[in-house]
């Protein structure tokens, strides 16, 4: 009798007369999902109700054809699931037809020897092939209720472990995945067996639970359950003998179980070779002794990890890899403890040590290694690398030359093998260049590569090192030759002796207790000015703009760079008219106090400001005002302080040195600097950290001494603290040039650089105008430049009327007064007394200042007429005003006094 479940359609059943009718048929055109796909997937998934996805898996064929894909929705009701699959004219969000393929097939037909791995999920799966590399692991679609619909007939032949999730919906799933597998031919199918106190709902892609380490995970699946429980039929060799009878087996559990640790000794080879006579002899199958082996094999890993971990930690000098990675003559290797031996990582590098910063932040593993043409690289890996995105620590050292295995499972332990590498050495990471090391500390010097001179307490790396950081620093020639070639050509040339001595002072800053400072030279163009600043670049590095001769016309974030480059050293800019003139004010400021700009990071929490303390050597056609002048602002006093602008005499090359004329000794110059430079830096640095370690008082003591000698001969009593502050940067200048001569890098007779200081300060002093203040200088200068311009236009000639004895106008046709700002009367000898209104004088005289102050400051100096009682103005009989008050500035304000020169 028919079973009337499956009636037809449409004719009477057990439940009625008729069943419901049948649903109409799709039409022949409807849509439907092709596999593969027929075209790419789109870039931006969106759904209509859920979104843009957080994730998305593509399902890929063996050959690695697209086929459909999977995406994740995380919503506020939770997460969202859907399959995406691509049909004629497009995608839509439809299932795949059944049966499904596996996600993972591309892993499966790549490594056809390996184990496979089924968990649930995607997520999971890709979880799962980071923490097993030897397995392929797939997954299926649609979850534990769709395990039916998924077509496993591609793990016919195949080892299988299945790790279900610690819920009971993932055991019921992994034993249909069982049966599903063994009617698919599965060569031996096990489930893992989740221990009982871990998490409800566990699985591969959540962290593990306390106490729980790979190892552990490895473990758990060589353990793995053979479905059916006990399989030695299923395993058995069918071509040994029957087994024997159990009962007169002669192996005691303990013969048995020390029988199966000999085996686990075994090299694998000489496993193959004896497994099936041990196995007869224990009167087991081979599939059962394999299994017992395995797990004694992954018991004895896991202790001998834990030995190791549990070890005290290396010492110093000592690098200590974790269990199961050893560095070779060929690089970095993993002994997986699986068949195929050993698996190469990574060329061979060494580790220097792990690295941190003053505050224990940035730890990083310090690195070197030779690229293939034999270059070292030194370069701390930043332990933050390690937990980003997949690919950029790899990107990050085959980028500086060292040569990593392309395989994603090499590199999965490459990374594993550098988080846990240990170094019993310690490195201090630094950010700038120049001295570092703690008070009443061995110091060592840092230069702009990473290159240390000297010892310091611990070992020093530089963090960041510019791309361009070589080449700045970078040596040619011999010290001799630059000796004889380069410096010994500035004695007889004032402003060449000043430079080349201030190429040392960077290096004494920290030493003499400064901060940094410089001094600009300007002049007419081709008086040499570039010359002299290429010949002090030649201490430190190539004299051009690509070594360590920098530019003026830079941003702001540029100079604070190059300032925290060349720390503690020195900073050549040229051509200061090529500069941007608004920021040049700020610029100097910037230099000056030695730290950069505040900036926050994207998540609004402060940056680490840049910090230095440089000696910068300026030059230009003009001077700092002039430039400033450009952009209609004034430099103040503190920025001249910081950088003094020093006039350039018209002979700034008076000894040529047998040259027939300039030109020949600049070029001599500029082809010996090319040729020899860089080694007179380190010379000198090789010196001072000896002379620190040795005798840490003797260098501050010189420096001290001769600034005093220097003050006391070239700075008169009562000068302005400006002046004063000016004066004790030219003395550590001639205090470098004397030091450097002292100790043999600079081929100098004593006092040279001291003479040569001396007179760059008595440039500077005599261009000021005087040994006041700067803002007093500035208050005089305003004044004396309204009147020289506008004396004989604006001003109105007056003269005394010997019969009337009244002050009348003194009119000349010729030459009409024209917006009068005053008016100047003719005094007995012959000089003018410029009397301005007070309303042009706050306006326009004093433009930007304080008008009063400017004429306290006049009448502090001598050239201003006062008027009765405290006032500062004095009243006059005009013609045709009456009598008004009025500012009267004596003409001897246009003659600015010498500056006065103390005796040595």
């Amino acid at each position: 009798m028919p079973d009337p479940r499956f009636a037809p359609l449409g004719e009477p059943g057990p439940a009625g007369p008729a069943s419901a009718p049948p649903p109409p048929e799709r039409p022949a055109d409807a849509w439907a999902p092709i596999l593969p796909a027929p075209l790419p997937l789109p870039k931006a998934l969106r759904h209509r109700d859920h979104g843009v996805p957080s994730t998305v898996w593509r399902y890929l064929a063996a050959d690695g054809a697209l086929l459909f894909a999977v995406a994740r929705f995380d919503t506020p009701a939770g997460k969202q699931v859907l399959p995406y699959c691509g049909g004629a004219g497009g995608w839509r969000w439809r299932a795949a037809p059944v049966p499904r393929p596996l996600y993972g097939l591309d892993r499966l037909a790549a490594r056809l020897d390996a184990p496979v791995l089924v968990v649930e999920g995607e997520k999971t799966a890709d979880a799962a092939a980071a923490l097993f590399p030897d397995h392929a692991v797939l997954t299926w679609p649609g979850g534990c209720k769709a395990v039916l619909r998924a077509d496993w007939t591609p793990l016919a032949d195949r080892v299988v472990v299945i790790w279900p999730d610690h819920d009971e919906p993932g055991r019921k799933a992994a034993a249909a995945i069982a049966q599903a597998a063994g009617l698919a031919g599965a060569e031996r199918v096990a489930v893992v067996t989740v221990p009982a106190e871990w998490p409800d709902g566990w699985d591969l892609a959540d962290p593990p639970p306390a106490g729980t380490t790979v190892e552990t995970l490895h473990t758990l699946v060589m353990a793995a359950v053979p479905v059916g429980g006990d399989d030695a039929a299923d395993d058995a060799d069918p071509d040994a003998e029957p087994d024997a009878d159990p009962a007169a087996d002669p192996h005691s559990p303990e013969q048995m179980q020390a029988e199966v640790a000999r085996l686990a000794g075994l090299s694998g080879l000489d496993y193959q070779a004896t497994r099936k006579a041990a196995a007869q002899a224990l009167g087991i199958g081979v599939g059962a002794l394999d299994k017992a082996v395995r797990v004694e094999q992954a018991r004895r890993r896991a202790a001998a990890a834990e030995a190791d971990r549990s070890r005290p930690p290396p010492g110093p000098g000592e690098v200590r890899w974790p269990f199961g990675f050893l560095m070779r003559d060929d690089g970095l290797h993993a002994d997986t403890g699986g068949d195929d031996g050993l698996v190469w990582l990574a060329a061979p590098f060494e580790v220097l040590g792990e690295a941190r910063d003053a505050a224990g932040e940035g730890w990083s593993l310090w690195l070197r290694w030779r690229d293939r043409d034999g270059r070292p690289h030194t370069w701390p890996m930043p332990h933050r690398l390690l937990m980003v995105g997949p690919g950029e620590l790899e990107a990050a050292l085959v980028e500086r030359g060292l040569r990593v295995s392309p395989d994603l499972a090499a590199r999965q332990l490459l990374r594993r093998a550098l988080g846990e590498v240990q170094s019993g050495s310690r490195v201090m990471l630094v950010t700038r260049a120049g001295w570092h090391g703690g008070v009443g500390e061995a110091t060592a010097y840092v230069l702009p590569d990473g290159t240390v001179i000297g010892e310091a307490a611990e070992a020093l790396a530089l963090r960041n090192t510019a791309e361009d950081a070589a080449r700045r620093v970078a040596t040619a020639g011999t010290l001799t030759a630059w000796q004889e070639q380069v410096a010994a050509l500035a004695v007889g040339n004032p402003v060449a002796t000043f430079c080349l001595a201030a190429a040392f002072v960077g290096p004494l800053l920290e030493i003499a207790g400064e901060d940094g400072g410089g001094v600009h030279l300007f002049g007419p163009s081709k008086r040499g000015k570039t010359v002299a600043l290429k010949m002090a670049s030649s201490v430190w590095g190539p004299p051009d703009k690509a070594g360590a001769l920098r530019d003026w016309r830079a941003t702001s974030n540029a100079l604070e760079a190059a300032c925290e480059e060349a720390a503690d050293g020195l900073l050549t800019l040229d051509e200061i008219q090529q500069a941007e003139a608004r920021g040049v004010e700020d610029s100097i400021y910037v230099m000056g106090n030695g730290g950069g700009k505040g900036r926050l990071r994207a998540d609004t929490t402060a940056r680490k400001r840049r910090t230095w303390r440089t000696f910068f050597l300026s030059n230009g056609e003009i001077d700092v005002a002039t430039v400033a002048q450009k952009a209609g602002r004034r430099v103040p006093p503190g920025a001249e302080v910081r950088l003094p602008s020093v006039p350039l005499p018209a002979d700034l090359w008076p000894d040529l040195h047998g040259r027939p004329d300039f030109q020949a000794l600049c070029a001599d110059l500029a082809t010996a600097a090319i040729r020899q430079h860089g080694t007179a830096g380190r010379a000198f640095l090789a010196q001072l950290t000896r002379i620190r370690a040795e005798e840490a008082d003797t260098l501050p003591t010189i420096i001290t001494e001769r600034r005093a000698a220097f003050l006391g001969a070239h700075v008169p009593a009562g000068a302005d603290p400006q002046v004063r502050e000016v004066a004790r940067r030219m003395a550590l200048v001639a205090a470098a040039g004397e030091i450097a001569a002292k100790l043999g890098v600079l081929p100098w007779p004593s006092e040279v650089a001291t003479a040569a200081a001396a007179t760059v300060l008595g440039l500077w002093r005599g261009r000021r105008g005087g040994d006041g203040s700067g803002e007093e200088a500035a208050h005089l200068a305003k004044v004396r430049l309204f009147l020289v311009q506008h004396g004989a236009s604006r001003l109105q000639l007056l003269w005394l009327n010997q019969t009337t004895k009244e002050l009348e106008e003194v009119l000349d046709p010729a030459r009409p007064v024209v917006n009068r700002a005053g008016w100047r009367r003719r005094q007995p000898d012959g000089s003018d007394l410029y009397l301005i209104h007070p309303e042009t004088w706050r306006a326009e005289v004093c433009e930007g200042l304080d008008a009063t102050e400017v004429a306290r400051t006049l009448l502090a100096a001598g050239h201003l007429e006062p008027g009765e009682g405290n006032r500062l103005g004095r009243k006059v009989a005009i013609p045709g005003f009456g009598k008004i008050r009025v500012y009267a500035v004596k003409a001897t304000l246009m003659t600015p006094p010498e500056p006065e020169e103390k005796a040595a």
